[in-house]
């Protein structure tokens, strides 16, 4: 588990080979003396972005023996370690060591002692969408209605072949719609761009818990109302139709007192 390997970085001091040999996957565990090195000092020269849990710096390292290999990456540092900061910290690195895929970042590798928590992505030498429409290379990079509806129909693909991966096919048609609608809109909370406004892992369990329960209740609810509702439309028909009967008798009355 990564909480282990986290354990070993920060409190043991083993060599990165032992470390590594207990790794699952073939993360870089690098020293902070060589991320400080590569970022200068993560100078802001060096910054490229920011977001809710930490600052991210692009850094270069040279390696090899004879023949040298430049190599440049981006440096996620989390500004300040609390236990919410550490489990995004922790959760992040597990997802992306698992998670391989053209439109994600690769990992390189992390950091983990003391009160740093360092993560090592691949670099986007091309910067991000986000950087191109509204940021500091907006004014340099025009891009007309066709290349933007080209994003857009790429990014809606994207998110389509995302949920084709996330959906269990195994379900086919067999789960509740009102159930899985209660599932998104709590996923979507826990994915709110604002970290403090993200629920804990208690607090999701008690919405999924309560509100699976209240969708379920409501089901129910409404399955007994369909049921009394069948059950009315019943009643009326069959008095429609005695009502119906008892004006074909007198109706027959009529025609032989007649």
């Amino acid at each position: 588990m990564v909480w282990n390997c986290f354990s070993c970085v920060g409190g043991h001091q083993k060599s990165r080979k032992s470390v590594k040999e207990n790794l699952d996957y073939p993360w870089e565990i690098y020293t902070l003396k060589e991320l400080l090195q590569a970022t200068n000092n993560f100078s802001n020269d060096n910054k490229i972005g920011e977001g809710g849990f930490g600052s991210v710096y692009w850094g270069r390292t040279s390696k090899g023996v004879g023949v040298i290999t430049t190599i440049t990456y981006a440096v996620k540092r989390l500004k300040a370690m609390t236990a919410k900061a550490e489990m995004e910290f922790a959760v992040e690195v597990e997802i992306l060591a698992r998670v391989r895929h053209e439109n994600l970042l690769g990992l390189r590798g992390f950091y983990a002692g003391g009160d740093e928590r360092l993560i090592v992505y691949d670099y986007m030498p091309n910067h991000s969408l986000l950087s191109h429409l509204h940021g500091q290379l907006a004014d340099q990079c025009l891009l007309d209605w066709q290349r933007r509806v080209s994003i857009a129909i790429g990014a809606a693909q994207g998110l389509s072949e995302d949920f084709d991966d996330i959906a269990d096919p195994r379900l086919e048609q067999k789960f509740n719609l009102e159930e899985l609608k209660c599932v998104v809109s709590i996923a979507l909370r826990c994915s709110d761009g604002n970290a403090e406004s993200r629920p804990s892992m208690k607090e999701v369990v008690v919405w999924l818990k309560d509100g699976l329960r209240n969708k379920k209740n409501e089901i129910g609810d409404v399955k007994n109302n369909e049921e009394q509702d069948q059950d009315e439309d019943q009643d009326h028909e069959e008095t429609y139709k005695n009502h119906k009967d008892y004006e074909e008798l007198e109706k027959q009355d009529s025609d032989d007192g007649t």
